[in-house]
């Protein structure tokens, strides 16, 4: 299983989203304020199926199942980790990371950590996310 993530953006509900290249979010370092905003992204197994330009919805089953998306920090301290969560009930492919306006990420890579009862699989999105900056610490 070879794990990967499709961003979203313009999520409406269930099946009404768009694909994103990256997350862009704005900020102000210098006045240490974030952007309070929902980011969405699918999981896809780029094992399955025989087009990997559209690689099937890899929907996790366990007992215990948790994910984790971490962001490099635009304060250069340690990375921001924030619980994802399942946002739809019907389809456990699409995931959400809530930011809030005290969290400061930088441009870049994203890392995925998902956990199905006792087995991790980690995978990252490179430029993933793009910060439109008004301070000095990006």
């Amino acid at each position: 299983m070879k794990l990967s993530s499709k961003l979203l953006k313009n999520v409406d509900g269930l099946n009404s989203f768009d694909q994103a290249s990256s997350w862009s979010i704005s900020q102000d370092c210098d006045a240490g304020i974030g952007e309070d905003k929902d980011l969405y992204f699918m999981i896809v197994d780029l094992d399955r199926g025989s087009d990997n330009a559209c690689p099937p919805r890899f929907m996790p089953v366990g007992t215990v199942v948790t994910l984790e998306a971490a962001f490099n920090n635009a304060a250069g301290s340690d990375p921001i980790v924030v619980a994802a969560t399942q946002p739809f009930a019907e389809d456990k492919s699409i995931w959400k990371v809530a930011l809030t306006s005290s969290m400061l990420p930088a441009n870049g890579i994203v890392k995925f950590a998902l956990t199905i009862d006792a087995k991790t699989y980690r995978w990252s999105a490179l430029a993933a996310i793009g910060v439109d900056n008004n301070g000095s610490c990006c």
